[in-house]
């Protein structure tokens, strides 16, 4: 049971790892489509100053495509300076959980005995275990149940 409990955790390990990747990676992928738009904003802003001059018309165009290519490149610096710091946070999490020591203790506890609070580990680890028993995996103890 207990390593069944570590497996978990180190799969959601993985899991994290591998959408950090994929956040990186989508990241990269909006950043050069934002650059590159960025770069014909500001090409379109020098077309219109050397068309029309430097009018209020051709200022709000110049000013407005510029606006429109730095709004393109919100999402990639979103993605960098923001996003990826909590499924790192989440990885190492569940790294760190998936080499705690697990004890399972009997839900039927003596009249008296002194009760252990329960850690927020411990709980998030009976979670995982229900949740991996609903989705058909089997521990020791079921499966001496069931047999």
């Amino acid at each position: 049971m207990a390593s069944a409990v570590r497996a978990h955790f180190a799969r959601q390990a993985v899991l994290r790892g591998r959408a950090l990747h994929r956040l990186f990676r989508r990241g990269g992928i909006s950043l050069v489509i934002g650059l590159a738009f960025l770069v014909i904003c500001f090409a379109i802003s020098r077309t219109v100053f050397w068309m029309l001059g430097d009018g209020t018309g051709s200022t709000l165009l110049r000013e407005g495509s510029l606006i429109v290519g730095w709004v393109a490149m919100w999402r990639p610096i979103e993605i960098f300076l923001y996003e990826w710091w909590p499924i790192l946070g989440e990885r190492r999490l569940y790294e760190r959980l998936s080499r705690m020591n697990v004890r399972i203790v009997s839900g039927a506890l003596m009249p008296g005995a002194p009760v252990e609070p329960i850690s927020e580990a411990a709980r998030m680890a009976a979670r995982a275990v229900a949740r991996w028993e609903n989705e058909g995996g089997r521990t020791a103890a079921t499966k001496e149940l069931n047999t």
